[in-house]
This record gives structure tokens, sequence and C-alpha cells, in this order.
């Protein structure tokens, strides 16, 4: 359901050479990697967008009620290949782009889900996809605009890769594909490439809108936050992608939250 192109393979192999120190860090062994966390806080938000299109609509005001973690950053294949290696599972490709400390690609939802189960058995803690309502609410939190920063478009190449800085270049360019997360400004919760970069699987079925909660097919889940080849609209907070769960794509990756003890 993707409304651009994607060119899947670039002529030339741009080799990942970059190492962002401590970028996963809470724990490392030779069996997994488990992810930085940043705490949300209970609160209530504005969830979907009046302005926006029909299943984002209506905009109602969410209570969340517990306390929970979300990662900084996109699972990336640092992470993702730890998980392959324990499993003896075939690792996603990368295009040729480079792995290292960029987001997976390639997996579906049922992949992360499956991810976030192993990884919770290894370290003993909580790890699952987020809920559609908490990845929205870690995003923009009290703002009701159009993106977290607000509605000016000019800003967005702060915070986010996208069609105007990672897929119009061209694939000649060292920028066309997922870029090396936590390169761009965080939002207000020091979350990275929430907008932007890759999106990102969610633990929610897809539904025609936010009132009547229609759903018509629970084999069709949500996808968040736009990529590196989306048109700016795709990046709002509030914008929702409809896909199946065993669909895979250089466009999707998936990030974890933590539940508190």
């Amino acid at each position: 359901m993707k409304t651009f192109l994607l060119l899947l393979l670039p002529f030339y192999l741009i080799a990942d050479n970059v190492s962002l120190l401590n970028l996963q860090t809470t724990k490392l062994n030779q069996d997994f990697i488990e992810p930085q966390m940043v705490l949300i806080k209970a609160g209530s938000f504005y969830f979907g967008y009046d302005k926006g299109e029909l299943d984002e609509r209506p905009e109602q005001n969410i209570e969340i009620k517990k306390d929970f973690y979300i990662a900084k950053y996109e699972v990336t294949f640092d992470e993702y290949d730890k998980y392959c290696e324990d499993r003896g599972i075939l690792k996603p490709k990368d295009n040729g782009w480079g792995r290292g400390n960029r987001p997976v690609i390639y997996v579906s939802y049922e992949d992360a889900k499956d991810y976030a189960r192993w990884l919770s058995q290894k370290s003993g803690k909580r790890y699952r996809l987020p809920t559609e309502m908490e990845w929205e609410y870690a995003l923009k939190g009290e703002t009701r605009g159009k993106y977290h920063f607000g509605d000016n478009i000019k800003k967005l190449k702060q915070y986010a890769w996208y069609d105007k800085n990672s897929f119009l270049l061209g694939i000649s360019s060292r920028y066309f594909g997922p870029q090396i997360v936590g390169q761009k400004e965080p939002n207000h919760n020091g979350i990275y490439d929430m907008h932007g970069n890759v999106w990102e699987w969610v633990d929610s079925d897809y539904t025609l809108d936010h009132g009547s909660k229609l759903i018509l097919d629970k084999n069709f889940k949500v996808l968040k936050g736009g990529c590196w080849a989306s048109k700016a609209w795709y990046l709002r907070s509030s914008k929702r992608e409809a896909e199946y769960k065993d669909y895979t794509s250089a466009s999707d990756g998936f990030r974890l939250v933590r539940d508190i003890d």
C-alpha cells in the first residue's frame, strides 16, 4: 500500500564503516544486544489528526495509563543479526547499503514480534512492539501539529531522512536508502528517527478510522513514521499505513518498548 516507488538495488555498494560508540549499550554480550531505552511517563495526548486522512480521524484525547520504556533508536542490523545467528536463521538482506548501525529492513510484523520474544527470553525483561497509541504518544506528546515540532515543513530535514535528503538525490548518492540511526535531531523525549528512515511496525490492527474502529482484516497491521523514500506528508505524526503482517520491504523496520516491572 505504499504510494512511493522503491528502487531496491543500488548500482554500487555503500560500505558502512561508521561505528557509533554506545549506540546499543545497556547490555552487550556474545548472544544479544539490549537497546538504549527512554522512559515515557503516563499521561494524555491527542491521538490522530482531524486535518489528516480518513483513517486518522477523529482526533481523540487518549489517556496512557502506564509508564513504559521505548527504544531511542530503531532496531539495527547489529542487534537483529545477533538474533539470526542465535536462531540459526537467514539474515535479512541490506541491498548493499550496509549493515551495522543502519536500521534492519526486510522484516515483517511477525519477524519483529519473534525478535521481541527472543530478546525477552534472553534478557529476562519484557520487550515487545509498541501499540500505535504508545508509539504516537512517545513521538508527539502534547503537540497537535503535523509533526512533533509543529507544522513548519522546512524543519523536517533536521529530524528525518526522507525523499528530499535521501531518495531524490538518486542511487549515486551515499544518502540513498536507510541511514545510520541517530544522526538527525531527536524529539523532545530524546528519541531518534521516529519521522522517516524506515517505517516502523506497531502492534495494532489496522482500522478504517479512529471512531468506529472497524477492522476489515486482522492480518493487516499498522506501520508508522514514513521512510527514507517517503514524501513529507507520510512522515506526519498521525499518519498510518496498513500492510499484511508477513510483508517485508526495503522501507520497513521497527523499534521496541519495554514494560516496567
